[in-house]
């Protein structure tokens, strides 16, 4: 857990994998978030709508950037 007085912005930059600033990220995001009252909220909102609209398929998993990538599984939903 961060502590109170830890900078954490650098743990909420876009990477390779999670390209966070992507537009359909973004999008599928705020759909998700926009109408909750606080960041836990949004947090637990989004947790949900991740673990319900995207299917766990361990047995399609290709190990390059490309299919890695978060916009790449919500694009495929896998």
């Amino acid at each position: 857990m961060a502590r109170v007085d830890e900078d954490v912005s650098k743990y909420l930059v876009p990477t390779p994998f999670i390209d966070c600033d992507s537009q359909p990220i973004v999008e599928y995001a705020y759909s998700v978030t926009r109408r909750t009252g606080s960041p836990v909220d949004d947090a637990i909102s989004l947790y949900n709508a991740v673990r319900d609209d995207v299917r766990y398929d361990p047995y399609h998993v290709r190990l390059d950037l490309a299919h890695l990538k978060a916009s790449h599984t919500l694009q495929v939903r896998r």
